[in-house]
């Protein structure tokens, strides 16, 4: 099920179950989306809780400029 909450032009809410099918781990998260967005980041805390496992790494440019590398799974 997807929920989808609007905020502002190009910007809105999605509550989504996310489900690792390999350990049998599923959860409900709500997210906030822009439009231009390429990636949805969980935070740590949930990687874990999902029992994730990192299947390479991806060097993100965050719209201050900084950089940010976060692994992909």
């Amino acid at each position: 099920m997807i929920i989808i909450i609007w905020l502002a032009w190009g910007t809105f809410y999605l509550i989504a179950h996310v489900e690792n099918p390999v350990e049998g781990v599923s959860r409900k998260y709500r997210f906030m989306v822009d439009t231009g967005t390429s990636y949805m980041i969980l935070r740590e805390q949930e990687f874990r809780e999902l029992k994730l496992k990192p299947i390479c790494m991806v060097k993100l440019t965050l719209a201050d400029g900084g950089m940010l590398e976060a692994p992909i799974a």
